[in-house]
């Protein structure tokens, strides 16, 4: 009952909503059957990985914006969430990592409609693949080799190249500056390539 009043206090919309016991009567009316056998199998990442990703990717950024709401109602602010591309779906061996960026797109999208009679924004970027001194560390260990970038497929890279950290940082002076006011509750997908819907053409695709 503790999480349902936070969650009354952080997000106005639910002030008037129902309390945790009247959720669960109204769940145990229903009356749904029990399935007599269970034909779906739920992968389960390391308990403390999933919990690390959610803490940071979606707790974190959750507990800042409240903390700071005040001062965001009084200075009609900004937030900025930067997220990943991989909120879509993502790699298989990246679930708790996709379902943390999930996570953190709902909440832009929810509390830029809840605090949008406060005149604060909520905006989010859905970062692609970037060439941070990090990810080139990590493919190397991923045995890609030394000058991997330079040898992506076009398919990968058609503009020529990966995203790089300074392209971020342009895409964010934009989304948090006055140029963009009054634009609220968009998730930007930052790569070169559509994102949802897209089917790579195996015939031509590496021409370069």
């Amino acid at each position: 009952s503790s999480t349902v009043r936070e969650e009354k206090a952080f997000n106005p919309r639910l002030g008037a909503g129902r309390s945790k016991p009247e959720f669960v009567a109204i769940m145990a009316a229903l009356q749904l059957p029990r399935p007599a056998k269970m034909d779906i199998a739920v992968p389960d990442p390391l308990p403390a990985f999933f919990d690390r990703m959610m803490a940071v990717n979606a707790r974190a950024p959750m507990l800042l914006i409240r903390a700071l709401l005040p001062e965001l109602k009084k200075n009609t602010g900004v937030v900025l969430n930067i997220g990943s591309v991989l909120a879509h779906c993502g790699q298989a061996n990246m679930l708790a990592y996709s379902m943390s960026k999930g996570a953190m797109m709902t909440m832009t999208r929810n509390l830029a409609d809840s605090l949008g009679m406060d005149r604060v924004r909520v905006n989010q970027l859905n970062v692609g693949w970037t060439l941070s001194d990090n990810e080139y560390q990590v493919k190397l260990g991923d045995g890609l080799g030394e000058g991997w970038p330079e040898r992506l497929p076009s398919h990968v890279v058609p503009m020529g190249r990966l995203l790089m950290p300074e392209d971020i940082a342009a895409a964010a002076v934009y989304w948090v500056g006055r140029e963009s006011y009054p634009v609220t509750g968009t998730v930007a997908e930052l790569e070169q390539y559509p994102i949802i819907g897209r089917y790579t053409n195996a015939e031509g695709d590496d021409k370069k």
